[in-house]
């Protein structure tokens, strides 16, 4: 896959390649035929997301919350791309925020 655009900090598009879900290359040279987007994107690392509560039906913060639950989060995250996250809780009795705790650590 090439996308275009604009490098974060960068004034000039460039052309990146991606393969298997790698960069495989960076072309700050001109557009190149098939590749998505312009000079008007802008190509960013992954995002770091500070306060995750939950998603996708599974809540930190649940009285039943698990390990595995917990651990289902990223595949949720990296689809928006997210490559990390806080699992954060809410305020809570003190016995649910040590399972919460509990299930994150």
């Amino acid at each position: 896959m090439l996308l275009r655009g604009r490098l974060l900090g960068e004034d000039r598009a460039s052309t990146v390649e991606v393969l298997g879900g790698k960069i495989s290359r960076i072309d700050r040279g001109g557009p190149e035929a098939g590749a998505l987007g312009d000079e008007s994107l802008i190509i960013a690392p992954a995002f770091i997301d500070v306060q995750v509560n939950g998603v996708a039906g599974r809540n930190v913060n649940a009285a039943n919350v698990t390990a595995e639950e917990i651990g289902a989060i990223p595949h949720h995250l990296h689809g928006s791309g997210t490559a990390m996250f806080c699992p954060t809780l809410t305020t809570g009795s003190a016995e649910q925020m040590t399972r919460s705790l509990k299930a994150i650590a």
